[in-house]
């Protein structure tokens, strides 16, 4: 027979389901309702006990792991739209530089505190320091386009991005030159070359003046969940990353 709280098949003279520990020790009808009960009686048995709220540990299992793939799908949408990327972390930095916004600029490089910290070179008064002196740089030059009225629209248009992991032969060479910048490389998870086309355009009092457009490569560095851009571009990746290696 079929138990008929849980659906499993046990022996035809059992007083007890071993499964979910359902007793039939009831009178000689309720037994043979019991023994003719099939896996869908059982379901239905089950569904009715969890409306009721008599939920067995086999369904508060199942509603764990749901919830843990919920979770999970839950934390992969938020990272896919809110999370850092070598296409995002570039964009955003280019972005900054043209459109003079600071904060953007300062962290998504190296100079970063959270990436300071990941690279076992953060000094608190050091850090402060280098922050001021290239905020007070960045505020004047800001101030000097407000000015004059100057302002400059940027595009970024990503045409490749090449990781760079630990398997590949470049990650050795981006590691001795993240060293020889006397930081610590030992927490790098991967590099990646972005190649992309950034258009400028400039406007004078509401003019356009002038535009530009350049393919430019960066190389950016992974440390825990971010990514970093670093101050090698086209030239430096042409000459150590891949010359190296023909």
């Amino acid at each position: 027979m079929f138990c008929k709280k849980c659906g499993q098949q046990i022996p035809d003279d059992s007083k007890f389901c071993e499964f979910c520990g359902a007793s039939f020790e009831e009178s000689a009808g309720d037994q043979g309702s019991a023994a003719n009960a099939s896996p869908v009686d059982a379901i239905k048995n089950n569904v009715n006990d969890f409306v009721n709220g008599k939920k067995n540990d086999k369904q508060l299992l199942i509603i764990g792991a749901v919830a843990v793939v919920a979770l999970l799908l839950i934390f992969v949408v938020i990272n896919a739209v809110f999370g850092s990327s070598p296409k995002k972390t570039l964009k955003k930095y280019v972005k900054g530089a043209a459109e003079m916004d600071f904060k953007d600029v300062w962290n998504s490089t190296l100079s970063a505190k959270n990436a300071q910290k990941k690279l076992d070179v953060y000094d608190e008064d050091d850090y402060e320091d280098a922050y001021d002196e290239a905020k007070d740089a960045f505020d004047e030059a800001k101030e000097e386009m407000e000015d004059e009225d100057v302002e400059v629209k940027v595009k970024v248009d990503i045409k490749d991005v090449e990781k760079i992991g630990k398997s590949d032969r470049e990650f050795e060479w981006a590691c001795e030159w993240l060293e020889d910048q006397d930081y610590d490389s030992d927490k790098v998870k991967k590099f990646a070359i972005v190649k992309a086309r950034v258009k400028l355009t400039y406007y004078e009092d509401g003019d356009r003046e002038g535009r530009e457009s350049e393919t430019t490569e960066y190389l950016l560095v992974k440390l825990g969940g971010s990514w970093y851009v670093t101050d090698l571009t086209s030239d430096d990746i042409e000459e150590y990353l891949k010359d190296r290696y023909k």
